[in-house]
């Protein structure tokens, strides 16, 4: 995805979603998100969310807002900047947490997210993610936010 990504980055700057085809995601599919950032960044609203990710999650996002579920401090502290420094530096960036769903043991979830241009503005993120290992306790771990250079 990473290569791929970087093959749609041209001359132009960031791919825009209309860069890529189905085919291009294929064994992706259900490992994808598309989220749409209001300018102020105050918002994300997701357009597609996988069948995979809906299952680790337990919840559809598609076409909800992150704020129905995110905690305010953190999405303005910590998120916002992220999403901030993806834009504006127009690389890529990794995550990685613990996810819990009330019942179900703890998820480790690695996803990495790609800014791409929409209406010539960069707003839009396309996110793939990847189950990495079921724990049975939460380790001392916060979550990651990482900025990498394209």
């Amino acid at each position: 995805m990473v290569n791929l990504w970087r093959f749609k980055f041209d001359e132009k700057g960031l791919p825009e979603w209309r860069d890529f085809e189905f085919k291009d995601f294929a064994g992706w599919y259900g490992q994808l998100s598309l989220g749409q950032v209001t300018p102020d960044f105050s918002e994300m609203t997701h357009l597609l969310w996988g069948t995979l990710v809906t299952d680790w999650w337990s919840k559809d996002y598609t076409k909800k807002a992150m704020k129905e579920d995110s905690l305010t401090l953190h999405r303005e502290t910590i998120e916002a900047l992220y999403v901030t420094s993806l834009f504006e530096n127009k690389g890529i960036g990794l995550c990685g947490g613990n996810l819990h769903v009330y019942g179900r043991e703890f998820v480790r979830i690695c996803y990495v997210d790609f800014p791409l241009i929409y209406k010539d503005e960069t707003t839009q993120i396309l996110s793939v993610y990847s189950r990495t290992a079921n724990l049975k306790s939460i380790p001392d771990i916060k979550p990651e936010y990482e900025y990498v250079e394209r």
